[in-house]
Order: structure tokens, then sequence, then C-alpha cells
């Protein structure tokens, strides 16, 4: 994971079996994660996810953008970031 010019990026990968995909149910993960950033980051994220030869890989950059009062929340007195997945408090 690295964050430069306010753009984040992750990548990881590891060993999967395919085979396993087709008999097993839920795989709700990766769809829970892809609405997520949907809903944070209209528009300002990349994921892409690819399955070959037996890896399973990831790749999510995320615009950030400039830091502006409207994208802080206060937290334990203090404006922070808001964390993926956190629910704001915009009380001031």
């Amino acid at each position: 994971m690295t964050v430069h010019d306010n753009r984040l990026s992750f990548q990881v990968s590891n060993s999967a079996d395919f085979s396993a995909y087709a008999t097993c149910s839920g795989g709700i993960g990766v769809a829970n994660i892809k609405r997520r950033l949907q809903l944070l980051y209209p528009g300002r994220h990349q994921f892409v996810e690819k399955r070959e030869q037996g890896m399973h890989s990831i790749s999510l950059s995320i615009d950030l953008g400039p830091l502006s009062r409207d994208r802080l929340y206060r937290t334990n007195k203090r404006l922070t970031r808001p964390r993926i997945g956190a629910v704001p408090d915009y009380s001031l």
C-alpha cells in the first residue's frame, strides 16, 4: 500500500483453488467492498480483480483528492479523514 500525490494504491494477491469457487456459496465480501467504494468514492476509484493461473489478485486505486472541511469529521476532539466503512459524525 502506498499513498502518493493524494492517490492511495493497494495491491494484494494470493493463491486460489478456482475449482472450489464452483461449489462454495457466499462470496459477498468482494461485492460488499465494490459497493462501499461506489458509495464512498464515486468516480474516484479503480478496483481490478484478476483470477488467473491459480492466483487471485486485487488492485485498488483511490483518488483521495484535496482534504477539505466537508470530508472531515470529529473523532476524539480532533479532525481526521474518515475510514472506509466508518459512519461519520458531522457534529462540530
